[in-house]
């Protein structure tokens, strides 16, 4: 019943109340504790696909509480140890939504107001690491029970970067090694701050 709940609210209009930061974090914390069981983490998930459907409400998963506990489901699939058939399924649609919120183009038109929220969103998936977590992903997953999601990734991403976003990718690593070099705990302590600060 609380599955059933969950996917309506999501794909009807009252979706914007669910992305208030309250209660996505309550679903974010749903999904992200293991005891819960796994229909209901699904149905959180499947309803996180539907909201970002939306590319007017694709940003709220960049929210650093939200997109680090995404990127940290979706690299459980490169670990054997931790990985189960009952969870894997979970993470690999965590993984369908990454490829979703990159925003990648898929339409070479220009169309008002959109185009330019495709463009801000897509510089800000590289920025936050989640187009250097897909190809990560693509490049450690293997064996069969993987290779659907590989091609996933492959399909629904990685195929459709332009030059100008691979070139974007690479200042971005460049900017990140410097910050790094100067400071090597510049992002575990930003990270904190940010869970501190509510993001």
């Amino acid at each position: 019943m609380a599955t059933m709940a969950i996917k309506t609210l999501a794909g009807s209009g009252q979706v914007v109340s669910m992305i208030q930061e309250r209660h996505l974090m309550k679903l974010i914390m749903i999904y992200d504790t293991s005891d819960m069981p796994v229909d209901v983490r699904w149905a959180v998930v499947e309803s996180f696909h539907l909201i970002a459907k939306n590319i007017g409400l694709r940003k709220v998963f960049m929210r650093p509480q939200v997109l680090h506990v995404l990127l940290r489901h979706s690299l459980v699939l490169t670990n054997e140890k931790e990985l189960t058939e009952r969870t894997r399924k979970i993470k690999e649609e965590t993984v369908k939504l990454l490829c979703l919120i990159c925003t990648v183009k898929t339409n070479r038109f220009y169309i008002p107001g959109e185009t330019k929220m495709v463009e801000r969103l897509r510089k800000e998936a590289f920025d936050k690491g989640i187009f250097a977590t897909l190809t990560y992903l693509y490049h450690h997953l293997h064996g069969e029970a993987l290779s659907e999601i590989r091609a996933h990734i492959k399909e629904k991403c990685l195929n459709l970067i332009e030059l100008n976003d691979l070139f974007y990718h690479v200042t971005v690593i460049e900017q990140l090694t410097e910050i790094l070099k100067h400071n090597p705990n510049a992002y575990s302590q930003a990270s904190d701050t940010d869970m501190l600060n509510g993001g």
